[in-house]
């Protein structure tokens, strides 16, 4: 699942837009396709910094739809300071794409496009050699080491994303051994109460109806993690979860350390068939039998990873260099 944004179009996340569009475009519709990117754009824009992910969604349809002079409008428009949310590579991503656009526009006008393709093949070569953006969700060997984390999952009721988890399960470990648990379902708010994801994970709504909102268990979650690094299994969907949440209740209890047990694996065994939940657990933990999409039981075994990650001294040295 796509990581959440927080921003919405429509009713959704601008995030699960992305599926639509893909589609759209896979079908032939590029200006239906073009519609969606471009309401999302604008309301990503609506509330601050946008980043290159969704910028490129649009130019690279208007690209594909000869609309060259609104490309080159929309990529002005996030080389302008505090625009587009990144660093130094995103800049210059942006201004590439420009200099390109502006190529096209001076052949297709009848003008001399050698100093825009002169100026596009210096900011390739600028893009090649900026320094690359730090990992996310990917720790220092000294945070991978800590002799406390906890592991985090959650389960969502729907594709409205964040606000319909309806069960987290949280384990602790001190020294590399589990030492607790706390695992709740969660109440979705009105709204955000129909469950799509039964034949999943197994929830439906009698389990939920009596069960706690993230607004009355917030702060003891918050109390359970502490001052921990925090793990998941495809961080970004769990990280983005759990702010989406303290978004809608009106909370700050998100950790400030959030890494990815995904992430890691793909660096320290690249040679695994892939690196989904069951197939990491195989690998690190092989006597562990996991009930997959059990929230207490993906918790457990995102655990285990990270224990056994951390006994692996080349681990540490991956993420060193």
């Amino acid at each position: 699942m796509a990581m959440r944004t927080g921003v919405k179009f429509n009713g959704y996340d601008v995030a699960d837009w992305s599926r639509e569009i893909s589609r759209l475009k896979r079908a032939g519709q590029d200006e239906e396709a073009l519609d969606l990117a471009l309401g999302c754009l604008r309301a990503l824009t609506r509330n601050g910094p946008a980043s290159l992910r969704f910028v490129t969604q649009v130019t690279v349809l208007q690209h594909r739809l000869g609309l060259v002079d609104d490309e080159i409008a929309v990529l002005e428009h996030f080389r302008s300071p505090g625009r587009l949310r990144g660093g130094q590579r995103d800049l210059l991503d942006v201004e590439k794409r420009l200099a390109k656009a502006r190529e096209l526009r001076a052949k297709a006008h009848g003008e001399d496009p050698t100093p825009f393709r002169a100026q596009w093949r210096l900011l390739v070569d600028a893009h090649k050699s900026a320094p690359a953006p730090a990992q996310p969700f990917l720790p220092s060997p000294e945070r991978l080491a800590a002799a406390e984390f906890v592991a985090v999952d959650f389960e969502t009721a729907n594709r409205r994303g964040a606000v319909s988890a309806c069960q987290i399960a949280l384990t602790r470990v001190r020294d590399g051994e589990l030492a607790e648990e706390y695992v709740t379902y969660l109440r979705p708010p009105a709204g955000y109460q129909r469950f799509e994801f039964t034949d999943l994970h197994g929830i439906s709504w009698p389990d939920v109806a009596d069960a706690p909102t993230w607004s009355e268990v917030g702060a003891e979650i918050a109390e359970f993690v502490g001052d921990r690094p925090v793990w998941a299994h495809n961080a970004g969907f769990d990280s983005g979860v759990w702010r989406g949440l303290d978004e809608h209740f009106g909370l700050r209890t998100h950790p400030a350390e959030f890494y990815c047990t995904v992430r890691l694996s793909r660096k320290s065994a690249p040679g695994l068939v892939n690196h989904r939940l069951p197939t990491v657990t195989a690998h690190y933990a092989p006597g562990f039998v996991l009930e997959h999409h059990r929230a207490d039981s993906d918790a457990r075994a995102c655990a285990l990873i990270v224990a056994a990650m951390q006994r692996d001294p080349a681990v540490a040295t991956l993420l060193a260099n």
